[in-house]
């Protein structure tokens, strides 16, 4: 039992996150069979360590039905345990993006756009820009997001023929994608250089490649004049 995955996700919980678990199992938006929560109060008898020497699935059984026969309910047991493990990692996904204002309002942001609800859209996205607009480097945790809602905005203007309508949009979108490929390549061709020096271990490396084929003195002299913050970001990497 101690190694089950389901266990060593709920071992890996903090106490306020097995107290938020718990709500979460207990919702029915969440979850749909009851035997989820019921064994849940059941496995938190043995939390944080369950290496109690009752931790054994036979006890488990019988506590969560001690009427029904032992092999069936052990069956059931396991199926439930499956269930737990869906929901454990369901509530990771969502606590990852709770935490972050920014992949939530942009995840908020997407929907609307594909819902349609083209006036919300634009102005949750306004919304979003002025507070996460700004990249000052390149370890910025909303970079990604903001390329992602610059794409939405420039292929909802190529889609209505209008691109001449946001030119700052597409700018945008291009400056950030290109921020992104040339942190990758670099970073890619140092980890190539880190495992040969210190392993001796040689690999084929696309990035790396792109590195050597490129001309980057002349690509950075063109960002610097035309893209200056993006050349502030990026130089310090180069």
């Amino acid at each position: 039992m101690n190694k089950n995955k389901t266990i060593q996700i709920l071992k890996s919980f903090t106490s306020e996150e097995f107290k938020k678990f718990e709500k979460f199992v207990q919702s029915p938006y969440f979850t749909t069979s009851k035997d989820s929560f019921k064994l849940l109060k059941i496995l938190k008898k043995f939390y944080p360590s369950f290496e109690n020497k009752s931790f054994k699935i036979e006890k488990i059984a019988k506590a969560f039905n001690p009427d029904e026969v032992p092999d069936k309910m052990e069956g059931r047991i396991r199926n439930t345990l499956t269930d737990l493990n869906h929901l454990a990692r369901n509530f990771l996904s969502i606590e990852y993006y709770a935490a972050s204002e920014s992949l939530m309002k942009s995840a908020e942001v997407s929907k609307l756009y594909e819902k349609q609800l083209i006036n919300l859209w634009k102005k949750e996205s306004d919304y979003y820009f002025s507070k996460f607009g700004e990249v000052t480097n390149l370890n910025e945790a909303y970079i990604n997001e903001n390329i992602s809602l610059y794409g939405l905005m420039a292929n909802h203007l190529l889609n209505f023929g209008k691109p001449q309508k946001d030119k700052n949009a597409l700018v945008k979108h291009s400056e950030l994608t290109g921020i992104r490929s040339i942190q990758n390549i670099l970073g890619s061709k140092r980890l190539e250089f880190a495992v040969e020096g210190i392993f001796n271990v040689k690999y084929e490396n696309l990035n790396g490649k792109m590195f050597e084929l490129f001309d980057f003195k002349k690509l950075m002299e063109y960002i610097e004049d035309k893209f200056p913050e993006a050349h502030k970001i990026i130089s310090p990497e180069y």
